[in-house]
């Protein structure tokens, strides 16, 4: 995947417009440099709603550039969508995310009520992180559970045997810790 940020521009009617992010502000707030493919250059408004941004030559760039492609693919499996948005941004807020999806082509009534059916997958994927509106990749997958699993044997036992209700992940994780202090078995 290439390392540059590229910009694309869908207005109605008109094919998109792609360039490269020439300078980024220090905040959210600020505007974005950007040097069009026809040698222009324009400062676009953080709030530009004609606007989407992904890394060059990633899925996502692709979706932008490509009307159609992004809602097919959303049709066929939204939670891809919503994910490759995710792992393209490396952080993004949940406004952002599906500000990027209705620029890629699919409606925006559609998309804000399949992003509510779809929250639970993206929390059960091991690469995402999701706090507050906050949605952030990492590469190496998250154990949510790796503060129980990191217990001493007897705080996990006390847990085990003090606990009225544990989900199915958080017992399993506590019993690993368990199972750290026991010998092999024979």
């Amino acid at each position: 995947m290439g390392s540059r940020e590229i910009i694309v521009r869908v207005l109605p009617g008109e094919l998109p417009q792609r360039g490269i992010v020439v300078q980024r502000g220090k905040t959210a707030s600020t505007s974005v440099v950007v040097r069009w493919d026809d040698g222009s250059e324009e400062r676009v408004r953080p709030g530009d709603q004609s606007v989407g941004y992904a890394t060059e030559e990633s899925v996502c760039a692709q979706w932008l550039l490509e009307p159609g492609a992004a809602a097919e693919a959303f049709e066929a499996n939204p939670v891809h969508v919503f994910t490759e948005f995710i792992r393209d941004s490396g952080k993004i807020t949940k406004t952002m995310l599906l500000r990027r999806t209705v620029v890629a082509g699919v409606s925006e009534s559609l998309v804000k009520t399949v992003y509510t059916a779809s929250r639970a997958a993206l929390r059960a994927d091991p690469h995402i992180q999701i706090s507050n509106e906050s949605h952030t990749w990492n590469d190496a997958p998250i154990d949510p559970y790796a503060d129980l699993r990191s217990l001493t044997p007897h705080e996990a036992l006390d847990r085990l045997a003090g606990a009225k209700s544990l989900r199915q992940p958080e017992r399993a994780a506590l019993a690993d810790a368990v199972r750290t202090g026991l010998s092999p078995r024979s």
